[in-house]
């Protein structure tokens, strides 16, 4: 072999290239989903349960009617909890509809948008010449396992008033009152109308007033988000002028199942109630592919906006 031939061929050998190639590279992505099933496998042993609330973006909703041109989103509102987007946050697992003065196509008889109440969020209230008034509008429901989470019909009656609910389906003859159980055996349509009553007994009564109305029903059969809290990390200390349990931070350990998370969510812990805001989010990604989260989250106290969330 010609010494030119045999400098070069050791060359090669010695930068290794051509013996194993990009190996190292393939067999550490393997690696990484092996590292993913190890990490569920870990946060499983000593788990904690919670539920999960991701932050609405604008892009993704309605803008709420207490944010005005010259105001922000309200602090109190209990339709967008501050956030300015209609339903300010949407719950791991579940799909959440909300009836208010700002959703389309909705009929109206009697009643109207009141501005003079001053309210924020805006409310329906009657006519003020009028007795009786409805509203009615469609609402689409996506494909679900058949439960529901949650329902609210938000209104205010004084004597003399009355805000009756009512939901229909293809399939019915007539309207029937709606409820948790009525609304959760027409989670099967593609779409139920629902049809707000509002009435009082003389012209001279207050009227009444319906905020809005929230369901909302799951998608997915576990909702439950699993964490893991170090031991070392739980210690409880006193606020100063009262009984408040806070923490300065803990710790949450939570699995690749989540994404896009952010200082804008917080987690409820199911068995306890505790709410948890994080206060820094890092994603670990080896080789750009998510294999768990470790928070930095504080407690969340009785004055925070997030307790207001159902």
């Amino acid at each position: 072999m010609p010494i030119k031939q045999y400098i070069e061929k050791r060359e090669k050998i010695r930068d290794g290239h051509e013996i194993f190639g990009d190996n190292p590279r393939t067999i550490a992505k393997k690696l990484v989903e092996q590292i993913k099933i190890k990490n569920k496998v870990a946060i499983n042993v000593d788990r904690r349960r919670f539920y999960y609330f991701q932050r609405k973006r604008p892009s993704g909703g309605r803008r709420c009617s207490c944010w005005g041109i010259e105001t922000s989103p309200d602090g109190f509102c209990q339709v967008c909890y501050a956030t300015g987007v209609v339903g300010g946050y949407d719950k791991y697992g579940c799909i959440t509809e909300i009836v208010d003065v700002t959703h389309e196509n909705i009929s109206l008889v009697n009643v109207l948008p009141d501005y003079n109440l001053h309210t924020r969020p805006v409310m329906w209230s009657l006519l003020p010449t009028a007795v009786k008034g409805y509203l009615e509008v469609e609402v689409p429901i996506q494909k679900n396992n058949g439960v529901l989470d949650a329902l609210v019909i938000a209104r205010q009656l004084k004597p003399g008033g009355r805000v009756d609910a009512l939901i229909k389906s293809s399939g019915d003859a007539d309207f029937v009152p709606l409820t948790k159980s009525a609304l959760e055996t027409r989670l099967g349509v593609t779409s139920i109308l629902l049809k707000v009553e509002l009435s009082r007994s003389t012209p001279e009564d207050h009227r009444p007033i319906l905020s809005h109305i929230m369901l909302r029903y799951r998608i997915k059969k576990d909702i439950e988000v699993l964490a893991d809290i170090p031991r070392e990390e739980e210690a409880w200390s006193l606020a100063e002028l009262g009984t408040l349990a806070s923490y300065s931070t803990i710790q949450l350990f939570v699995s690749h199942d989540l994404t896009n998370l952010s200082t804008e969510d917080f987690f409820h812990e199911i068995r306890t109630g505790r709410r948890f805001k994080p206060i820094s989010v890092n994603p670990n990604r080896p080789f750009e592919t998510l294999t768990s989260w470790d928070l930095s989250c504080r407690i969340v106290q009785q004055f925070d906006v997030y307790t207001r969330v159902i």
